[in-house]
């Protein structure tokens, strides 16, 4: 991890110094922020693709803690309200499943599609 974070970093120092224009630089943030977050969440989420998740891992509390700290710390600041919390789980459950779509099945994805199916 040290590896890739000393890498991304060190690519957005090298283009700060680079442009001056205002946004350019805040495009930088960003593009690095998302690099930093796509980092996170291919090291940190477990790859599961042979099991379905149990009931337990829909429990809302189970839910984020499956989310990288990165990711749930973007969300939380997002997002404004009383409960956000299940919008944060919801939210980084799909973002995660769209980086690693093949290697890791989200519990809230397959959950929600089964109630769907149910319906």
């Amino acid at each position: 991890m040290r590896e890739h974070t000393s890498q991304i970093l060190r690519s957005y120092y090298k283009q700060k110094y680079e442009e001056l224009d205002e946004e350019s630089q805040k495009r930088a943030i960003m593009e690095t922020a998302s690099r930093l977050i796509k980092s996170d969440i291919k090291s940190e989420v477990v790859t599961l693709t042979n099991c379905y998740p149990s009931s337990e891992d829909l429990k809302l509390e189970s839910a984020l803690s499956f989310l990288p700290t990165s990711l749930r710390t973007l969300l939380e600041t997002l997002f404004y309200g009383k409960d956000t919390r299940r919008k944060v789980a919801a939210v980084g459950h799909a973002i995660i499943q769209a980086v690693r779509p093949r290697a890791v099945i989200a519990p809230l994805q397959v959950g929600l599609a089964v109630q769907i199916h149910h319906l």
